[in-house]
């Protein structure tokens, strides 16, 4: 008899702080940004896959060079399923589970910041 282990997703919270991650997602060069992610977390293009909701063969194509990840909903989904911190993607590519942090700062008549 096989028994399956189910496996605990993995932390990545580490990756979050490696120079390369931060300047391939300021960058949006989310070929690199996986082949990083990938290469710290330990993680293989299935588990990525299963954590984004991304194909691997997209996500091998993606890191190769060959695809370019420009859909805003893959993006997203990509940056949900990692649990990328906010701070490194700013709110406008997260969905409504991962709100923008309050801000201190006083806001002016229109909802932004004064200049």
């Amino acid at each position: 008899m096989c028994i399956r282990r189910t496996q605990e997703p993995p932390t990545l919270a580490h990756v979050w702080s490696d120079a390369e991650v931060q300047q391939a997602l300021a960058l949006r060069d989310f070929g690199t940004f996986c082949v990083l992610v990938r290469r710290l977390g330990g993680l293989r293009q299935e588990d990525l896959a299963a954590l984004t909701g991304l194909g691997q063969p997209f996500l091998s194509m993606l890191e190769s060079g060959v695809r370019r990840l420009t859909n805003i909903d893959k993006i997203i989904m990509m940056l949900d399923g990692l649990d990328v911190p906010i701070e490194l993607t700013g709110p406008m590519l997260r969905t409504s589970a991962h709100p923008a942090p309050l801000q201190d700062k006083p806001m002016g008549p229109l909802g932004h910041p004064p200049l």
